[in-house]
């Protein structure tokens, strides 16, 4: 097995359990999200253990240059490249268990965009499998006066054409092939787009309750089901869980009228289990195969108020709990192979819990100076910084600090190792940061104007031409 079938095969197993998504006479063929900078993993199973395969490619002048190019290394069988209508084909071999795997990394500036149409075939009995894919970059959607701006994460720029339509946003999500764009607006309607031509009209619009206000996702498995939280005085109503596919019946939860800073739901990387936090500091486990609850788990500890965010990773739910008078408050974290259920004390009251890597999250705090790092759900360093941290979000390597001073809001470096430094000084207006995993950031202020930074040059600009409407939500996707 090559270098890069070696790297797809230990990193398919976080999502090998994901349902299919093309299959045919028994092949099975699974991928990750198509996206753009990042890198495509593929599995076929059930072909004839160590027998030949056909890889076709459709249409190969168009497909993504960085996928033609690394089928060619991988594959070093003779290659069929006709012209830009037909397909080019490889031969490779299936290993004893009878998989291939390999992985490609989308980073040609070129890959955005473009289509793959891939087919699998068994060639000691024909049987196949194929799949399209549209690679998408990494987006911020917000709403604008002109309709949702898409802004690519991995550089900043605007993406065109925007989102027409009235209705404000309340989230949006991919599906798993990147071919659609799913958008929650602000009064319970559920839009869905044609990923590749996002200024034409959506094909479809579902009415969902107007306090609709959540798009549980995954990257790997697209979207999921939407969260009904209605309001109330003096106790909030129940809550409901609808399948976006119709594939189950909808659920009656428990009231969802506390506020969550972060998110109240998280979804696994096979797409199969959702954890949602309820009121009076319950999260309930959902069985998104069968569209079942599976059941309430209580969180926290003696004396908390209510979950601000929900966190699956590293093979761990991770619950964040806040106390009402501001004092630190408490981790809950649930093992998802064992079932052990562990507290663990935070240094501060939590406000998000942040994903840096494989092992690390940072916990911003509500309000304060307080910036504490959990590895695999422990924690286990906690640093003061001088001035208050507003908003933390991942970059390669470590993570960005938005931090307010006395007279200015600074943005600061951070890494496991270095601790904090200053990367820009004053940084007007800005309240948010937002990246995509790259080392790009968008800077968020109050007023909706919106600024890049881009981390390695140390250098903020604005975005000329776009301004967010103040005040309102945001998504990124996948």
């Amino acid at each position: 097995m090559r270098m890069g079938e070696l790297l797809a095969a230990a990193v398919l197993t976080a999502w090998l359990a994901v349902p299919a998504q093309g299959q045919d006479g028994g092949l099975f063929a699974r991928h990750s999200f198509p996206e753009a900078g990042g890198t495509l993993f593929v599995q076929v199973a059930g072909l004839a253990p160590d027998g030949s395969v056909v890889i076709q490619l459709d249409r190969p002048s168009e497909a993504p240059p960085s996928l033609f190019s690394a089928l060619v290394t991988l594959f070093d069988a003779p290659v069929t490249t006709p012209d830009g209508e037909g397909m080019a084909t490889w031969v490779g071999r299936a290993d004893p268990l009878g998989l291939l795997s390999f992985g490609v990394a989308l980073d040609d500036a070129d890959d955005v965009g473009r289509m793959i149409g891939m087919r699998v075939e068994d060639a000691s009995d024909g049987r196949s499998a194929e799949f399209r894919l549209l690679v998408q970059p990494p987006m911020l959607l917000l709403p604008a006066a002109s309709g949702i701006v898409r802004i690519d994460l991995r550089d900043g720029s605007v993406l065109s054409p925007d989102l027409p339509g009235a209705g404000g946003l309340s989230d949006a999500a991919l599906s798993a092939d990147g071919l659609l764009g799913y958008v929650l607006r602000d009064d319970g309607r559920l839009e869905e787009w044609p990923a590749s031509r996002w200024g034409s009209a959506p094909l479809a619009v579902t009415r969902f309750d107007p306090s609709s206000d959540d798009l549980a996702r995954e990257r790997d498995s697209g979207p999921r089901f939407v969260l009904v939280t209605p309001d109330g005085e003096p106790f909030a109503p129940a809550g409901r869980l609808l399948f976006v596919d119709d594939a189950a019946e909808p659920l009656q939860l428990s009231p969802m009228g506390q506020a969550v800073s972060g998110r109240r739901w998280a979804v696994t990387p096979d797409g199969q289990t959702a954890f949602v936090a309820e009121d009076d500091l319950i999260v309930r486990e959902i069985d998104l195969v069968t569209g079942r609850d599976r059941r309430p788990m209580p969180v926290g500890a003696p004396g908390d108020h209510g979950v601000v965010d929900v966190l699956v990773h590293a093979g761990q739910l991770l619950v964040a709990t806040r106390r009402l008078d501001g004092r630190a408050g408490t981790l809950t974290v649930f093992d998802l192979s064992s079932g052990q259920l562990r507290t663990e004390l935070l240094a501060s009251d939590p406000e998000r819990l942040v994903p840096l890597d494989d092992d690390s999250v940072l916990v911003l705090p509500r309000s304060g100076t307080t910036l504490e790092r959990l590895v695999r759900g422990v924690p286990e360093a906690v640093s003061t910084l001088d001035g208050e941290l507003l908003d933390v979000a991942a970059v390669p390597g470590g993570a960005l600090l938005l931090v307010a001073r006395a007279e200015t809001r600074d943005v600061l470096r951070w890494d496991a190792l270095l601790g904090a430094s200053l990367l820009v000084a004053d940084v007007p207006g800005a309240s948010r940061m937002v990246t995509g995993g790259h080392a790009l950031a968008v800077l968020i202020g109050d007023d909706g104007s919106l600024q890049r930074l881009i981390v390695d040059e140390a250098r903020v600009e604005p975005l000329p031409g776009v301004n967010a409407l103040p005040g309102t939500s945001f998504a990124i996707v996948p």
